[in-house]
């Protein structure tokens, strides 16, 4: 059985959930990346600006081969970088940032755009609880709603470090000096992913959309495979290159942690199951909560318009 997994980690009306599809294979290009990062100049930077000059250019050029100047700079960057700039996430990676007179793209937009700058919130107080003017922004009930969106992240981190200390993550040493550069990159293609996979780039056909409740029973089947050594193996290290490495690596990583619990009963007991357990958690929380929504955008002869699903059934509605 081959698994694909598209994350629909966003918000709208506050929105949530992986989506788990069947029909698509999962692949790993790490065996691509030594080459590559041999062959390519450095960058040197070291400030916020200059991040966020970077990844605006990629997106401007679609050259995937500039990520190795990303990687470079990223690197060197600290946790506080990072976390700034999550918090402008996701304009980055639109070519045009939608405006109010943009109807449902604006809608969608605005409510990423919420997900991003609330998360980025609780992280940075997650990692210095003394930023007491964050702390008051966060007792806001609209800000609760969105922690289990942090909770899933921070695990991400965590699980980013490990790998990076175990003698089976190699070749994540090989491309990253720290763990925060790694999880950053995740963060990166994840949202990349919900992007695309909710039509804010390019609104998507009305017949790719579920239902809340088959996003939950997707995302906990999912779970179950990665905690699961014994369900039917998928195939990985096939290469396809730097941009599948890219465009994959949240979920790439995932992969490899459960590969490496295969192997190491302690990593699989200590580290992947406290993750998978931290992921089930929240996606509960997400899906059962009558708060979160997810949205597409999705075009027809009509026009465009805006689909929310609800918990147990599809509800178009047009704005």
């Amino acid at each position: 059985m081959n698994i694909d997994a598209k994350i629909y980690d966003d918000p709208n009306i506050l929105i949530g959930g992986i989506q788990f599809c069947k029909n698509q294979k999962y692949i790993n290009a790490k065996s691509n990346m030594i080459s590559f990062f041999d062959l390519m100049p450095s960058f040197c930077g070291n400030n916020h600006s200059e991040a966020l000059k970077i990844l605006k250019q990629w997106v401007k050029t679609g050259d995937f081969e500039r990520w190795h100047d990303c990687f470079q700079f990223f690197n060197k960057l600290r946790i506080k970088d990072f976390l700034w700039l999550i918090s402008k996430f996701p304009e980055i990676f639109l070519e045009s940032v939608p405006v109010l007179s943009d109807g449902s793209r604006y809608q969608l937009f605005r409510n990423l755009k919420e997900l991003y700058t609330a998360k980025s919130q609780w992280l940075s107080f997650n990692h210095d609880p003394s930023l007491g003017d964050i702390y008051q922004r966060l007792e806001h009930p609209r800000y609760q709603l969105y922690l289990p969106y942090a909770d899933k992240s921070e695990a991400r981190q965590i699980l980013c470090r490990k790998i990076m200390l175990h003698p089976l993550g190699d070749i994540y040493k090989k491309t990253f000096t720290n763990a925060y550069a790694l999880w950053f990159m995740c963060e990166v293609a994840e949202c990349r992913e919900i992007i695309n996979s909710h039509g804010l780039s390019t609104p998507i056909p009305s017949a790719e959309i579920v239902g809340k409740r088959q996003i939950e029973k997707e995302s906990q089947e999912w779970m179950r495979y990665l905690s699961d050594s014994a369900t039917q193996e998928i195939t990985l290290k096939i290469s396809y290159g730097i941009r599948n490495f890219i465009e994959n690596l949240h979920k790439t990583i995932e992969l490899d942690a459960r590969e490496i619990g295969n192997q190491d009963t302690d990593f699989q007991d200590g580290v992947l199951e406290p993750y998978i357990s931290i992921c089930r958690t929240a996606d509960r929380k997400i899906s059962r909560s009558k708060e979160y929504q997810s949205q597409f955008l999705c075009s027809s002869e009509q026009g465009t318009y805006l689909v929310t699903t609800s918990k147990n059934k599809k509800l178009k509605r047009i704005l």
